[in-house]
C-alpha cells in the first residue's frame, strides 16, 4: 500500500463497493475504510478502482483518529468467528499496530 499525499478529496457512495459491509468514511475525504465481513479483511476504499485489501494494522495507520473503531471491529469479529484461523491473524495485525501507534505517539512526545 502505498500513500498518495496529492489525492483530492472525495465523497464515498456505499452502493459502488460490493462486498463492503462496513464504510468508515473519512471527514477529510481522503483514506476511506471498508470492512468485509465474509473474509474480516480491511479496505482501503480508491475514487477509481476496486478497493485495495490492507491489513488491519495499515487500517490504522491511515486511520489513527478512528484507532477504537477498528479495533473494536476486529475484536468482535474475532470474538464472533473464534473458530475461524483468520481470528487469530486479525487480532495480531490489530495488536502489532496499535503497539506501534502507542510507541510512536510516546517517543514523539517524550
Amino acid at each position: 500500500m502505498t500513500y498518495l499525499p496529492d489525492v483530492q478529496p472525495w465523497t464515498v457512495q456505499p452502493h459502488h463497493f460490493g462486498g463492503v459491509d462496513v464504510i468508515l468514511a473519512s471527514p477529510a475525504g481522503v483514506n476511506h475504510l471498508g470492512f468485509n465481513e465474509a473474509g474480516a479483511q480491511w479496505l482501503h476504499l480508491q475514487q477509481s478502482g476496486p478497493p485495495t485489501g490492507i491489513t488491519a494494522g495499515e487500517a490504522i495507520m491511515l486511520r489513527p483518529a478512528d484507532i477504537d473503531f477498528i479495533i473494536k471491529k476486529c475484536w468482535g469479529w474475532a470474538l464472533t468467528h473464534s473458530g475461524n484461523p483468520r481470528s487469530y491473524e486479525l487480532c495480531d495485525e490489530v495488536s502489532a499496530a496499535a503497539k506501534a501507534v502507542l510507541m510512536h505517539f510516546a517517543q514523539a512526545a517524550g
